[in-house]
């Protein structure tokens, strides 16, 4: 595979999203890397200028890889100069979406949906995360079915030492991710449960008043350590404030994102507990990956009917799946698929 690869990476090491740029960096090594460092709270004009700069200067014909979102394009006045130079230098464009701000951020949708829709429109081709994201683009952004590639699941680089699912199932769920009580609120709740659920945290903004019996916090580990440091039966996938659904504007999301924290527990060798209306649960079902619930009240009487060997088969398979998220299997095979069908 030849091309350019474009990515904005962030400047915090603990942000998830440096991982999961650096990760689609390492899947597709074969292209000529192009970085540049986000700017939240500076000026981003120099960025946006060094950058227009270098796609000038691009092959005309050449293919593009742009990790999206771009924060230092995504602006208004900025989108009509980079949509121009891609389509000066003829590039053909193919998107790798991790998050459409205008589907995140419902309430910015008004300001960011033409900058989005003006970059899609571009693009020759758009790497989405699941099904449920392409019917949305669809609907929402005017993408043709045509021009979208669906990755399945997020890739998680990993050549260390992984925890791997404990042996025995002893009812000890986790979660790995920001623990800040607006965020997610649900995590503080989880010592209601009852049924001997014990659960482990990770990750930064705990409220350390809300330790009891059954919530052990265990730390904050940046992103290329903690697949060592998990431990529990099952990694839990929710968000929202409550335990009866995934609510509010992050539970919403759920709908048609990948979660990366899913690929940070199949990687360490973890099947999962995922929301049965979040656009990821298929794929955890269908390949034996975990579980998928309504309401995390329903795990008490779910774990009681749980048998050894259907967890046992459950970790052997998110063993399975692990080494093929560690190696970036996932990226490369969307990117060949979406270079190839540019091509036709």
């Amino acid at each position: 595979m030849n091309g350019y690869l474009l990515t904005e990476l962030p400047q915090d090491i603990f942000n998830a999203g440096f991982k999961a740029k650096n990760d689609v960096r390492a899947a597709l090594s074969s292209l000529t890397d192009l970085t540049v460092k986000e700017r939240f709270r500076f000026d981003k004009i120099p960025t946006f200028l060094c950058l227009l700069w270098r796609l000038g200067r691009l092959p005309k014909g050449a293919t593009l890889y742009i990790q999206c979102p771009i924060y230092s394009f995504f602006n208004e006045k900025f989108a009509p100069a980079l949509c121009r130079v891609l389509q000066k230098r003829q590039l053909k464009t193919v998107l790798i979406i991790h998050d459409v701000e205008s589907l995140r951020f419902p309430e910015k949708a008004a300001r960011l949906l033409p900058v989005e829709r003006q970059l899609f429109a571009v693009a020759e081709g758009i790497i989405v995360h699941n099904e449920a994201m392409k019917a949305r683009l669809q609907a929402s952004h005017g993408v043709p079915a045509e021009k979208m590639t669906v990755l399945g699941i997020f890739d998680y680089l990993y050549d260390g030492d992984v925890a791997g699912a404990d042996e025995l199932f002893s009812r000890t769920v986790f979660v790995a991710g920001n623990l800040d009580p607006e965020k997610s609120g649900y995590a503080y709740r989880l010592g209601q449960l009852g049924g001997e659920v014990h659960i482990n945290l990770f990750g930064g903004h705990f409220n350390a008043d809300a330790a009891t019996e059954s919530i052990a916090y265990q730390g904050a580990f940046p992103p290329d350590e903690l697949p060592q440091h998990l431990r529990g039966n099952f990694g839990l996938v929710w968000d929202g404030p409550v335990l009866d659904r995934c609510a509010g504007q992050t539970g919403d999301y759920l709908r048609i994102n990948n979660p990366h924290k899913t690929s940070l527990y199949l990687a360490a060798g973890f099947p999962v507990i995922i929301w049965k209306q979040a656009a990821l649960a298929p794929f955890i079902t269908e390949n034996g990956l975990g579980l998928a619930v309504d309401s995390l009240e329903e795990l008490p009487a779910l774990f009681d009917t749980l048998t050894e060997e259907n967890y046992r088969r459950m970790v052997a398979q998110a063993a399975a799946y692990g080494a093929r998220l560690r190696g970036g299997d996932f990226m490369r095979r969307a990117a060949e698929a979406a270079e190839e069908n540019i091509r036709h």
